[in-house]
C-alpha cells in the first residue's frame, strides 16, 4: 500500500514539475539473454542497465544497483522523496526517475548518489524546454550519498611515492599518483619552511611520459569537487590538494615525470621546477 501512495506522489511531482504528463508502468516482455544466475539475483547487469533506458517496461520488476548524481532541486512530501538524476553524468545522459519512501531523506541536487532498487516503469513526457523525454522510474530501497571518486573514477592502479624536494624550504611532497579510467590523479602536498610568501604555479604542472607532456585536464568536472592546493602560502603553511590529468595507460605510467613549478617573494632565491620521476 506504501508503494502505491509512493507512485501517486511521485506522479504529482512530476506533473508540477513540467517534466511530463504521466507515467507508463505496463508489462513489457520476456527479457531476453538473461542467465539462471542473473534471474536467480534478478539485479541488471551492466548491458542490461543501459539497455533499459531504451525500453524500462521490458526491465520492470528487475533490480538495479547504481550510482547517480542528481541534477534537479529534490522534491518531498509526507509519502517520500523525489529525485532526477543522471547516472552518466560526465555526457549529461540517462535522466533517471526516482522514488523514496523516506520523506527526511538528506540528498539535495548536485549529490553524488549509490541507489539499490527497482525498475517500476516508464516515465514519457517533456523537460523544461519542451522536448520530449522518456526516463525509467525507479524505486529505491535505499539511498546513500557518495562521492565522485568511488561512484564515477575509482582508481585502476594506486602508485603510492612519497617523495620530497626541498628548495630553500620550499617543499613539494608527491604523495601518491592514481589512474583511473578517465582521468590520472596527481596528489601533492605543499609546504612553506621559508621566512617569505611562495606561490604555486599550478597551471604549469605537466606530466611527461618520454616525448610526450600532457597538461591539466580541460575537463572541468563541478561534481567531482576535488582539494585543490593553494596557490599563495604564507610562511608556516602547509597545504594539499589533487591535480587531474588526462587518462594514461599503465604501460605509459611505467615509467613517467611529474614536472611542478613554484615562485618566491624573495628574487634572492633561484627555484628550479620540481620534477619528480616516478618508476614502479
Amino acid at each position: 500500500m506504501k508503494k502505491h501512495f509512493l507512485l501517486a506522489a511521485l506522479l504529482v511531482f512530476l506533473l508540477l514539475s513540467g517534466c511530463g504528463s504521466g507515467a507508463d508502468t505496463t508489462t513489457g516482455g520476456e527479457n531476453q539473454g538473461v542467465t539462471e544466475t542473473q534471474q536467480e539475483e534478478d539485479y541488471l547487469n551492466e548491458n542490461e542497465f543501459i539497455q533499459m533506458y531504451t525500453d524500462p517496461d521490458a526491465f520492470k520488476g528487475r533490480k538495479v544497483d547504481f550510482n547517480a548524481v542528481i541534477f534537479m532541486p529534490v522534491e518531498k512530501d509526507a509519502d517520500g522523496t523525489y529525485i532526477q538524476a543522471f547516472t552518466d553524468p560526465i555526457n549529461s545522459e540517462r535522466n533517471t526517475i526516482i522514488a523514496s519512501d523516506d520523506p527526511n531523506l538528506d540528498v539535495e541536487e548536485g549529490d553524488i548518489i549509490h541507489v539499490v532498487g527497482t525498475v517500476e516503469g516508464t516515465f514519457t513526457g517533456q523537460n523544461l524546454f519542451g522536448a520530449e523525454i522518456t526516463a525509467p522510474i525507479i524505486v529505491a530501497d535505499t539511498i546513500e550519498k557518495t562521492d565522485w571518486i568511488t561512484a564515477f573514477a575509482p582508481a585502476i592502479e594506486t602508485i603510492t611515492v612519497g617523495e620530497t624536494i626541498d628548495q630553500h624550504g620550499y617543499q613539494i611532497t608527491l604523495d601518491k599518483i592514481e589512474l583511473a579510467e578517465n582521468e590520472t590523479r596527481v596528489y601533492l602536498t605543499i609546504a612553506n619552511n621559508t621566512k617569505n610568501n611562495i606561490s604555486f604555479l599550478s597551471y604549469n604542472s605537466k606530466l611527461i611520459l618520454g616525448n610526450k607532456q600532457y597538461g591539466l585536464s580541460n575537463d572541468f568536472n563541478l561534481y567531482a569537487d576535488y582539494k585543490e592546493p593553494d596557490s599563495d602560502l604564507l610562511p608556516g603553511i602547509v597545504t594539499d590538494g589533487i591535480l587531474t590529468f588526462p587518462a594514461i595507460s599503465k604501460e605509459e605510467a611505467n615509467s613517467l615525470k611529474v614536472y611542478l613549478e613554484g615562485l618566491s617573494d624573495d628574487w634572492n632565491i633561484d627555484l628550479e621546477p620540481f620534477v619528480f620521476e616516478v618508476s614502479w
